[in-house]
């Protein structure tokens, strides 16, 4: 009985852009190494990095009156013109799927400093029972298309 060929599986060397240089004509080929060897990151590169201060990150204002709070909460027009910036504002991360509260806690841990008149407008008792306030422009604009 003849005994059976064993086969090696080939090993896959090539990277994506390898592959891609193959067909490619030679002087393209050379640039496109090139600018690999470039984009190659290295781990002494990532050490020498500069790291990310605190200090460069704009300071936090706790003793906002109690003035600006109630002023806000009087006037539907600038309330809803206050947190719709917040709304629009990508700095604090989507906002789909949450209340504005949740959006502005998850902001505060990941250490973004969002506005504290933002936590105390929505701490308030008519932000809390009014759905408009407590939910931001995405949720109602959902809510209002089904």
């Amino acid at each position: 009985m003849p005994k059976a060929a064993t086969v090696k599986p080939r090993q896959a060397t090539l990277s994506f852009a390898s592959k891609k240089a193959s067909r490619l004509p030679s002087h393209q080929t050379k640039k496109l190494k090139e600018v690999e060897a470039k984009d190659i990151v290295t781990t002494e590169a990532v050490s020498k990095q500069p790291e990310i201060k605190t200090e460069s990150l704009p300071p936090r204002v706790e003793s906002i009156p109690d003035a600006e709070v109630s002023r806000l909460m009087k006037d539907p027009s600038k309330l809803d013109s206050f947190l719709r910036e917040f709304d629009l504002d990508s700095r604090y991360g989507p906002h789909v799927g949450m209340t504005r509260m949740e959006r502005w806690e998850r902001a505060e841990e990941l250490g973004l400093a969002p506005p504290d008149l933002v936590r105390r407008v929505l701490s308030t008792g008519k932000a809390q029972n009014e759905r408009e306030i407590r939910e931001g422009m995405w949720n109602s604009l959902l809510v209002g298309s089904v």
